[in-house]
């Protein structure tokens, strides 16, 4: 076969039988051109597309909010979010030092419009119940500009509420890990010694993007690098309820072992959002 770039200009006789192949300067295949002793056909050839790659997950915006003892709603009001962001909110809860030990949980989100949301788990301290961490997500239905949301708890702890907006999560499952994408761990360890790890085994692809919470009784625990905490804030004084939130884009697949190391009584959870 004869083959042609459109930037030839030389004449090819074609012989009966034979065929010429014309290219782009791409080397991309644009026509056939073949021939018998009557007839030549020209047989043209689909162009090649390669879609543009989806681009990264990405922060849109974020805001906390808390509220002290005996509050029971928190007030969060978010930047800005863009038609289609996923809306991740992560609520702690915790009862102050000889406010009694029932376990928290999220009531209902109010806001306008009026979104759904959907709970992807909750995670208690099993020695002390009130120290909870939940998450929650939905879908913005419109670009979102100074978005005031309120959550409220039930029992009477101090709570705290981070929010965030995030472009570029698949439409149809946000949410990477199937019929488990939730991760958490709960327990107590000493002030003075902490000392394992928490979060382990967690499944994250090459696009997709791991964002965890822990929540701790009287201090904010740090990220193990590579993660990069995102915002921090507490409810109540100094032994209410902390929240630390963080996030890290691996951009290849691997499962991490540990995220946080926690304090005192802690709750803390994951979930890894789906790149499209």
């Amino acid at each position: 076969m004869t083959t042609l770039t459109i930037s030839d200009a030389s004449a090819v006789a074609l012989a009966d039988g034979n065929a010429i192949e014309v290219q782009d300067a791409g080397g991309n295949s644009l026509l056939d051109i073949t021939s018998d002793s009557n007839n030549v056909y020209l047989l043209l050839k689909p162009p090649v597309v390669t879609p543009p790659a989806t681009p990264a997950i990405s922060l849109t915006s974020q805001a906390t909010g808390s509220a002290w003892l005996g509050a029971g709603t928190v007030h969060v009001t978010l930047p800005s979010a863009n038609q289609g962001d996923l809306l991740v909110a992560f609520a702690s809860a915790d009862a102050v030092s000889g406010q009694g030990n029932t376990p928290a949980s999220v009531d209902i989100f109010q806001s306008t419009p009026r979104l759904t949301w959907t709970k992807i788990g909750k995670v208690s301290a099993a020695v002390y119940p009130s120290q909870t961490l939940e998450a929650w997500i939905a879908r913005a239905p419109s670009a979102l500009t100074n978005f005031a949301v309120s959550v409220d708890f039930s029992g009477n702890d101090a709570a705290v509420v981070w929010l965030g907006a995030f472009s570029h999560v698949d439409q149809t499952t946000p949410l990477e890990n199937g019929a488990s994408p939730f991760f958490s761990t709960q327990g107590r360890q000493s002030n003075a010694t902490p000392v394992f790890p928490v979060l382990t085994s967690i499944p994250c692809s090459a696009t997709g993007l791991i964002l965890a919470g822990d929540a701790s009784s009287y201090t904010i625990a740090s990220p193990y690098a590579p993660f990069s905490s995102l915002a921090s804030d507490h409810g109540q004084g100094s032994n209410g309820s902390y929240l630390n939130v963080a996030d890290y884009a691996p951009g290849a697949a691997a499962t991490f072992t540990s995220i946080f190391t926690p304090t005192t009584d802690y709750a803390s959870a994951a979930i890894v959002l789906k790149n499209g």
